[in-house]
């Protein structure tokens, strides 16, 4: 009823959802139709056709391994017969019978290494190509599938290598004139290409994607790993800590390797320690399994994300124009402020995963964040030791502390809004 008073339109409910397990339709109170979905999804008949193993489908198809080929005795007619042959001669005359500029949305016309067509109203476009090899499926359905895949879109040198995450396949004709069906002609063909189609789809598109993970992974460890082995040997020695307040629990940890577990532990009280711990561990989950999905996974990428970003924020508003980077922190200081930040949010823009950061997100992305600040200020009520300056409420006071923790809390909710906005917008 809102929605048709606020944009005047006509409104009315068609339908509902029950349990019933039938869709029942209805004209002027008589049901005209009560239709069981069972049959139509989970009690659809499944169809199995015979097949036969890898081995005994090569048996059954006879092909000749290479030493049994015989050598050319005319490599002139050979010459002949190949340019003859409709794989390698020019399809021109099929495509120019076919007016390709219909609508006006074609971005690429035929004769290049895909037709690209775009979306019409929108900034979206399909790149179209066909290629296989048949004799090769004929030989080894698993080993001419996986060419025609990485033939078509991962090395075709133009327009296919950018659509790769999206390409599939629409209909697989092998070995035969007719496009192919499973039966006991070709038991095992069909069964070998959908294999490898399932996985290549996975494979092959997130090839490039799985690659960002890795690198964006390796720099945020490089960067938490070389901080740790500056605390565990003490490369730079660390301030003396303020005045404890009620009882100092974890004491400035003594110089050299005595000292190494009290200085490891301490530094994992910065924020920027704990987003470029958390940015090694999910983008490395990412890297060994860029496919899987689960709401943990995406919740834990999501909060990496918002914090890492937070850390970059922060640290060049609040800390970077007082800071006094020393020694080997020169470099962990470029590495956990500017790299891995940097580098993170650009893997995020260019591989995503896309659709995964949904509006629940931005408020959830804060349970990591909020926890470390309620250890920042436990430990620090215990130890009288703050991390950052404008944490201690030994000089500002626990008011004006908490009001800039809520002002950080709120800065960092408008980032999770502009990361959901970005990703409903790439979504489209």
């Amino acid at each position: 009823a809102n929605i048709e008073q606020a944009k005047d339109v006509i409104l009315a409910v068609i339908g509902k959802i029950t349990d019933t397990g039938h869709m029942v339709l209805t004209f002027n109170g008589e049901t005209v139709a009560d239709i069981p979905l069972a049959p139509l999804a989970d009690e659809a008949p499944e169809y199995e056709r015979p097949y036969v193993s890898q081995a005994e489908y090569k048996a059954w198809a006879k092909v000749p391994s290479l030493g049994d080929v015989p050598e050319s005795r005319d490599l002139g007619a050979d010459l002949v017969t190949l340019m003859a042959s409709p794989d390698i001669a020019s399809r021109r005359w099929i495509w120019e019978q076919y007016d390709n500029k219909v609508g006006g949305d074609t971005v690429q016309a035929p004769g290049g290494d895909a037709a690209v067509v775009r979306v019409h109203g929108s900034a979206k476009a399909l790149a179209i190509a066909t290629d296989c090899t048949p004799r090769y499926c004929y030989a080894d359905p698993y080993e001419g599938f996986q060419k025609l895949y990485f033939d078509t879109v991962v090395y075709d040198p133009t327009t296919m290598r950018f659509v790769a995450e999206l390409a599939g396949t629409d209909k697989i004709v092998l070995g035969t004139d007719q496009p192919f069906t499973i039966g006991e002609d070709h038991p095992v063909e069909f069964l070998d290409s959908c294999k490898f189609d399932a996985s290549a789809r996975a494979a092959i598109g997130g090839e490039t994607a799985k690659r960002l993970f890795g690198i964006n992974a390796f720099i945020a460890w490089l960067g938490y790993g070389l901080s740790q082995l500056i605390n565990i040997f003490d490369l730079v020695p660390a301030k003396p800590p303020t005045e404890p307040v009620l009882l100092n629990l974890f004491m400035q940890p003594e110089a050299g390797l005595a000292g190494a577990i009290g200085r490891v532990f301490n530094s994992h009280g910065y924020f920027t320690t704990w987003s470029n711990l958390l940015v090694a561990i999910t983008l490395t989950v990412l890297y060994q399994h860029p496919t899987v999905r689960s709401a943990t996974r995406e919740w834990l990428r999501n909060s990496a994300l918002l914090m890492i970003t937070m850390t970059f924020v922060l640290y060049n508003i609040l800390l970077a124009p007082y800071a006094k980077v020393e020694s080997f922190n020169i470099i962990t200081n470029l590495l956990t402020h500017y790299l891995t930040p940097i580098v993170t949010i650009a893997v995020w823009v260019v591989a995503g995963p896309r659709g995964r950061f949904n509006f629940a997100h931005t408020f959830s992305v804060f349970i990591v964040p909020i926890a470390y600040l309620v250890y920042t200020l436990g430990h620090g009520a215990l130890a009288s030791m703050y991390p950052y300056g404008f944490f201690d409420v030994l000089t500002y006071g626990y008011a004006s502390v908490l009001t800039l923790m809520g002002g950080v809390i709120v800065g960092g909710y408008v980032v999770a809004l502009i990361y959901y906005g970005a990703e409903r917008l790439r979504s489209r």
